[in-house]
């Protein structure tokens, strides 16, 4: 009797304890890590907007949830008996470095290379910027967080009781500058807006206008105009570069090597941009031309408009995007075929291999077919000469 007694009670007690089992329900983002109290108890899923955790024993557990590249979350929460134990993940804040360097008393500010470059007056201040998890004080002359999403993200300085506030923007691949004068009141852009990370490795330079960029060739000293276009950086000139073989003024004269720039055959125009530029690939052409509406517009909105260069009627030119292309012409491979088409169209070299002999070009003319302002890709054999335009590596 003694044993049945204990049996029912063992029955009894097992089911009580089933009976008062516990879950906690993850509510979150697909692909997270969830450990509870330090053991990992899957990831996240779609399927179950989260994850449950099951056979949760009552009482205080620490639950901490993973996402890469972002810090992660840890809290401590308390299960009752029984219930089904809601837990909704949140904002997480990526993980970013931080540093600070230069002279403590350096009065005179220069720019630093890094996601985010602060720079105020006076030096020391406190920078808080919630959506990032970022609450310090600036102790140094130059600031810096890499690592940081691409978006906009509302920033506070404070000073001396003396609060600023501004929307801090991040793009892809680009510095942003920003210089805080608590003194004044005010916040400097100082962001070059163009896409490279390689920017101190290269001959460019900044304008007034923060949009303006130019660039110096230091092989010769030149100066070319350069635009930004949707993510790319590009020569708004053709290059007129010396000091190469197959290369050539058209008619020979030096005069148009200074407007269209120099007409190189493509072997040449592989090489004859500079340091940290290079010939752009069908492809990056294509970027372009899609960035600005499509084949049958593109044309049209990097000619030069008028009629000073280009021959009548120049059909749906608007140079909206600054890349301002010139009707250059080409030479052919012998004096027997000779310069052609100044005035009326180009064909800028493309490092993209067409086959054999050939390789892709990329054209514009006066006007094209029964659509004006168009572009399009031919095939052209590599010892003709045609002019080339750089793009920003």
């Amino acid at each position: 009797m003694r044993h049945l007694t204990i049996t029912v009670l063992i029955i009894l007690f097992s089911i009580n304890l089933n009976a008062q089992k516990s879950y906690i329900q993850i509510e979150a983002e697909s692909g997270l890590s969830v450990f509870l109290d330090g053991e990992f108890q899957g990831k996240t899923s779609s399927d179950v907007g989260g994850l449950i955790i099951d056979n949760v024993i009552p009482g205080k557990h620490t639950l901490r949830i993973i996402k890469d590249g972002f810090n992660p979350q840890e809290d401590i929460i308390t299960v009752k008996s029984g219930e089904v134990y809601p837990y909704n993940v949140g904002t997480f804040t990526p993980k970013i470095k931080i540093s600070e360097h230069g002279d403590v008393a350096k009065n005179e500010l220069t720019r630093q290379v890094g996601s985010l470059n602060l720079q105020s007056l006076p030096i020391s201040i406190t920078i808080s910027i919630p959506e990032l998890g970022i609450s310090t004080t600036k102790t140094k002359d130059k600031w810096d967080a890499e690592g940081i999403p691409v978006g906009h993200y509302n920033a506070v300085f404070k000073w001396n009781n003396k609060s600023l506030q501004k929307q801090i923007k991040i793009d892809k691949n680009i510095r942003n500058e920003y210089f805080v004068n608590m003194i004044d009141g005010t916040i400097e852009d100082r962001t070059p807006r163009y896409n490279s990370t390689s920017a101190l490795n290269s001959p460019i330079e900044f304008n007034e206008n923060k949009n303006s960029i130019s660039l110096k060739d230091p092989r010769d000293g030149k100066i070319y105009n350069c635009i930004q276009i949707g993510t790319q950086v590009w020569m708004a000139e053709n290059i007129n570069y010396d000091g190469v073989s197959e290369s050539a003024c058209y008619d020979d004269k030096v005069s148009n090597c200074e407007l269209y720039g120099k007409l190189y055959t493509w072997h040449i125009a592989k090489e004859v941009c500079p340091t940290g530029w290079h010939l752009p690939s069908s492809r990056e052409w294509q970027t372009l031309i899609n960035y600005l509406g499509g084949n049958e517009v593109a044309g049209g909105k990097i000619k030069e408009k008028g009629i000073s260069h280009w021959a009548s009627p120049n059909g749906g030119a608007t140079n909206e995007s600054g890349f301002t292309a010139l009707p250059s012409g080409h030479k052919g491979p012998n004096d027997a075929l000779g310069f052609s088409w100044i005035g009326t169209r180009t064909e800028w070299w493309s490092s993209t291999v067409a086959g054999g002999a050939n390789s892709d070009i990329w054209s514009i003319c006066y006007t094209v077919g029964n659509v004006d302002g168009g572009i399009g890709k031919s095939e052209e054999i590599k010892w003709y000469y045609n002019p080339v335009r750089c793009v920003k590596d």
